[in-house]
């Protein structure tokens, strides 16, 4: 019976999803910033049946959903929807959905589409320590995806203002100081919970291996990465630094994640896979 009721929220979740950027893309097409009922509705919808998906998964399974692909870009789709509905809440805007929204739902299809239904675990995951571990670090790349995003745009409408022709998309979202402060918000969030998952991984190879560090090349990478956004968090909190220069940093830092999740699995052997 849970199989079959994760099987239809998961199946569910592309058109709940769908239905919630339609109504961003309808608010953005107005012009309308600061955010209609109907989105915030579609918007806490998709959050609670995603995350019905993720209890249902893992009371099903006994273990957190993300030991197969499909559950692991379907978690990224979930964290990519609250991360997001958390800068809206702060920051009083809806403009930004219409691109968050498209990634989450981009995931979220292929999440469906290679869903494997309830599968065990190696023993190894079996613990505690692999439902934190990875769901801090699922969430925070997800909040470093976004800041991304939200770099790309600043740095296109700070073009484009300065090229004195802002287009119909950059004259709908918001200012440069707007852009500049969710994408600190979402770095501060991705920060504290890769710390946490970085901890928590090295807890739980010392249980495991008896050693906290092993120079395992995801280890080697997240670390790279934790050191590129500390600095981009002592450059914006100590320096003052802020717009272009900051970008740059959460842009680089994202480059270095993809190319992790991307060649580094491929070419050198890693106890992780999908975290």
């Amino acid at each position: 019976m849970l199989e079959s009721l994760a099987e239809a929220l998961n199946i569910s979740l592309p058109f709940v999803l769908g239905a919630c950027l339609a109504t961003y893309t309808v608010n953005f097409a107005r012009g309308d910033n600061r955010g209609s009922r109907p989105a915030r509705v579609a918007l806490a919808l998709s959050c609670l049946v995603g995350l019905a998906l993720i209890l249902v998964r893992a009371t099903g399974e006994g273990h957190i959903p993300l030991s197969n692909a499909g559950e692991a870009m379907s978690f990224f789709a979930f964290s990519a929807v609250v991360v997001y509905a958390y800068l809206e809440w702060r920051t009083g805007t809806q403009a930004m959905g219409i691109f968050i929204l498209a990634i989450a739902l981009v995931f979220q299809i292929f999440g469906t589409v290679a869903d494997e239904g309830f599968t065990p675990i190696e023993p190894i995951l079996q613990s505690g320590w692999f439902a934190i571990h990875a769901s801090t670090s699922v969430i925070s790349f997800t909040s470093f995806a976004i800041a991304a995003v939200l770099s790309v745009l600043y740095l296109l409408l700070y073009r484009e203002l300065h090229a004195g022709r802002p287009g119909f998309i950059f004259r709908r979202i918001p200012s440069l100081e707007a852009l500049d402060r969710m994408a600190f918000r979402a770095i501060v969030v991705g920060f504290v919970l890769l710390s946490a998952g970085m901890v928590t991984g090295s807890i739980w190879a010392h249980e495991v291996w008896g050693h906290y560090w092993s120079w395992d090349p995801k280890q080697c990478s997240s670390l790279t990465i934790w050191l590129i956004y500390a600095s981009y968090l002592f450059a914006r909190v100590r320096r003052g630094w802020s717009g272009r220069r900051v970008a740059y940093f959460a842009m680089l830092g994202f480059a270095l994640l993809v190319f992790t999740f991307t060649i580094v699995t491929r070419l050198f052997h890693t106890v992780h896979k999908f975290s």
